[in-house]
């Protein structure tokens, strides 16, 4: 929803909008020719989860997913992979954007008592953490049990406590591969030692996850972008016909006189 929004700014500005973490298969280009998406959709990862699913012959498949516009955008497309796959989806468990741990059980309750056991989770990784530490203690981690979970969860990996991984053993997962560098092998270091020059005495941070990979090839795709087209001097032009005297009226924004290079050139 903000992604939206902001893309709704860079049609009326010309504003170029570059972004490593709105991956719903509902943003696209087309919204706006001013919006670049330097991350994978969620889309990208239905084929491998479909093959999984095939590759065991499981028939049936519950889909676990959040009750938002980042949560549903991948369902259409896991539908019509998974009937490719020829498994049927017998139920949706469709979980709040900010659930308690009682609406989490009562779904979790749901899913025990049905012959289906086979589970694919789309959700922030913060409600993914919680989700799996409930099914480990309802016992639904065991034998017998499959939980297959997107990037969403996968890619944050590497944050999560030590009760949640251990509460996640035996789930499987999809992320995205990068192909092996001596830049991607040395970036961690790198990003250690920046980090710690900015922030003294704070902790180490997690490992670096593909979020931080895109982050800072944006930033490098920016900078590239501008060494192309040089100094940024056309400014914003204001509407002339136009007055208010509200400061949050968006028909007053300006409109980049850059916009149009810079696009080209990122």
């Amino acid at each position: 929803m903000q992604a939206r929004f902001i893309i709704g700014i860079s049609n009326k500005t010309n504003a170029t909008i570059l972004s490593y973490s709105a991956t719903s298969p509902y943003l696209s280009a087309n919204q706006s020719k001013y919006f670049v998406r330097t991350a994978l959709d969620d889309a990208s990862q239905v084929p491998a989860i479909a093959s999984l699913i095939q590759y065991f012959n499981w028939r049936q498949v519950v889909l676990i997913y959040e009750d938002s516009d980042f949560g549903r955008g991948i369902i259409p497309y896991l539908v019509d992979a998974l009937q490719d796959a020829d498994a049927d989806i017998p139920y949706r468990s469709i979980i709040p954007s900010v659930p308690t741990d009682d609406q989490i059980k009562v779904e979790l309750n749901k899913l025990k008592t049905m012959q289906t056991r086979v589970f694919v989770i789309h959700m922030s990784s913060d409600i993914a953490a919680r989700l799996f530490v409930l099914a480990h203690d309802a016992e639904m981690l065991a034998d017998g049990y499959a939980w297959i979970v997107t990037d969403s969860v996968g890619n944050m990996f590497s944050t999560f406590d030590q009760n949640t991984v251990n509460s996640m053993q035996g789930v499987l997962g999809v992320r995205p591969y990068v192909p092996q560098s001596d830049k991607l092998l040395n970036f961690p270091a790198r990003f250690l030692s920046r980090y710690r020059q900015q922030n003294l005495g704070a902790p180490d941070p997690a490992n670096p996850n593909v979020f931080h990979l895109w982050a800072y090839d944006t930033a490098w795709a920016i900078a590239t972008g501008l060494r192309k087209v040089g100094p940024l001097t056309l400014g914003f032009k204001t509407p002339s016909s136009q007055k208010s005297n509200n400061s949050n009226d968006l028909s007053m924004l300006g409109v980049s006189q850059d916009g149009p290079g810079l696009i080209d050139a990122i």
